[in-house]
């Protein structure tokens, strides 16, 4: 006989979907592909993070909670489909849109405002939003609007024990703050690596897994984010786990990465690093990576000879500018254009390919002069890959603040905010002229002729490499797209478009698609 009887307590499901929201073209649709080029660190980070929550227990008994991760540049987000299939099966759903940049914040802000009219909690992250708020504080308009509409904000970074448990805890109970002010840059040595995911990663054009392995840069660039939001202090995450996820994906065979620091080269955990994946590769366990590095680090003893052995086939340079003016004016004096052939070649040696990234719209430059440094890129610095940006002063940069100081014309347009269109009247340029300029420069440096210059002259072990890498940037180019945001073979939504733009007619839309199919079938 039981003297006492004991009811299981029904658990209630929660969701917490972390979105990475695209940004809107000229015509106000958002950037949809088949296939994506680059995976979001951020989004598998986020989700890495809430499933150590979960496996920790630090949310509420009665809550059985479960992450999911969405990107939008390769997967649809409906809203009211998502919605609807969580009122369904009666859970909670939490949604954040996370690693929003400055260009992606109009877009956040419409999808945001979707999911409010459902009274679905929303709270949004990222570089713009530290970047505003930790120069104008939450009071600035695009925050309060959203604000207003019930919408939470997260200043900084997320890693330290308690602030994301309490975020999330504060969505599930109904009990959001408008905004969560993080001030202290957390230690990462002990966060959570993620793990390759297969069905995510299925979704782009190669399986490349991501690393943050450090974040922060001790540099001073005016035109920088970086500084003002993860700060100038570098901040590691363990050498020893980061080997042993790397091994662990090879294992389930993802062997190819991009670390995603914003200069590897002043980690202080670089040396261990190399050595970890030089080992792995004397086991057969042979790993390959790209990463982001500054102009002076083929000086660093053993760097580039560790990197190459280790398997960097492919760094990315902030060279930023030919002219020594346009760096001295932009703080970026570390850069000395004397050395860009010799660091090149030094790189060349190694086996490893060069991609520079290049400002333009810096404060020497007109036509002319653009036209002129990029034939120096093509002939006597003799780089594999350029991105060229057109000088954008985000958010968060020294840059933004002191225009605004000075009460300079600034676009209000934050969708313009991606490097590929003007934000602000330069001297030297009329109206139009800068973009033209941008376009002008990407055509000229991969002409069928400097592609060829680039196959012949490249390491002979990343012939092919170069060959693909600059086939998709030529192709991007004469789509008149920035490569680094493109993917292959767009879609497009007639009811995705911008909410500050008329939805277009089923006759309209159609003509539109198949002019965009042509456009793609000519390149």
């Amino acid at each position: 006989m039981k003297l006492f009887s004991y009811k299981k307590t029904q658990k209630k499901n929660v969701k917490i979907l972390y979105i990475l929201p695209s940004h809107y073209d000229d015509d106000g649709y958002p950037y949809h592909f088949w296939k994506g080029l680059l995976p979001s660190n951020t989004l598998v980070c986020m989700r890495a993070l809430t499933q150590k929550l979960i496996n920790e227990k630090k949310f509420e008994e009665q809550f059985e909670v479960h992450v999911e991760i969405r990107d939008e540049f390769v997967q649809r987000i409906d809203v009211d489909k998502i919605v609807h299939e969580s009122k369904k099966r009666d859970e909670i759903l939490i949604v954040g849109l996370v690693g929003v940049q400055t260009n992606m914040f109009a877009r956040a802000s419409d999808l945001a405002i979707m999911f409010r009219k459902y009274q679905v909690p929303v709270i949004i992250g990222g570089f713009h939003v530290s970047g505003v708020m930790k120069l104008f504080g939450p009071d600035a308009p695009d925050l309060k609007f959203l604000m207003d509409k019930g919408v939470s904000f997260v200043c900084g970074e997320v890693e330290e024990d308690g602030v994301l448990s309490n975020i999330l805890n504060d969505a599930i109970n109904g009990k959001l703050q408008p905004y969560y002010r993080v001030l202290e840059s957390p230690d990462i040595q002990d966060a959570p690596i993620p793990v390759a995911d297969p069905e995510y990663l299925k979704h782009f054009m190669q399986p490349m897994c991501t690393i943050d392995t450090s974040r922060g840069c001790p540099f001073n660039c005016s035109f920088c984010t970086i500084i003002n939001v993860q700060g100038r202090k570098i901040r590691c995450r363990s050498a020893e786990k980061i080997l042993q996820i790397v091994e662990q994906n090879y294992d389930n065979g993802f062997f190819s990465y991009f670390f995603t620091d914003d200069n590897m080269s002043r980690s202080p955990i670089w040396k261990e690093l190399f050595m970890g994946l030089i080992e792995l590769k004397q086991k057969g366990k042979k790993i390959r990576f790209m990463m982001q590095i500054d102009t002076q680090s083929w000086k660093i003893p053993d760097f580039v000879r560790m990197a190459s052995e280790a398997g960097c086939y492919l760094v990315f340079i902030g060279m930023e500018s030919v002219n020594p003016q346009n760096l001295v004016l932009m703080g970026k004096t570390q850069n000395k254009t004397s050395e860009y052939a010799e660091m090149v070649e030094t790189w060349h040696k190694a086996g490893v390919l060069v991609h520079v990234g290049y400002i333009l719209g810096m404060p020497c430059d007109t036509p002319q002069s653009i036209l002129h440094d990029v034939k120096l890129l093509k002939t006597e610095v003799k780089v594999d890959e350029a991105s060229f940006f057109i000088m954008t002063p985000l958010p968060g940069s020294k840059d933004h603040k002191e225009r605004l100081e000075r009460g300079e014309q600034i676009s209000e347009d934050y969708n313009n905010y991606d490097s590929c269109h003007e934000t602000f009247p330069h001297p030297n340029f009329k109206v139009g002229e800068l973009k033209k300029s941008w376009l002008k420069a990407w055509s000229l440096f991969y002409s069928k002729d400097n592609i060829i210059d680039i196959l012949l002259r490249c390491p002979p072990e990343q012939y092919w490499n170069a060959f693909w890498l600059t086939l998709w940037n030529r192709y991007s180019t004469l789509l008149s797209n920035h490569p680094m945001s493109m993917g292959f073979l767009r879609k497009k939504g007639r009811k995705e478009r911008r909410q500050t733009m008329e939805m277009e007619s089923i006759g309209a839309f159609l003509h539109r698609r198949i002019k965009d199919f042509v456009n793609q079938v000519k390149v």
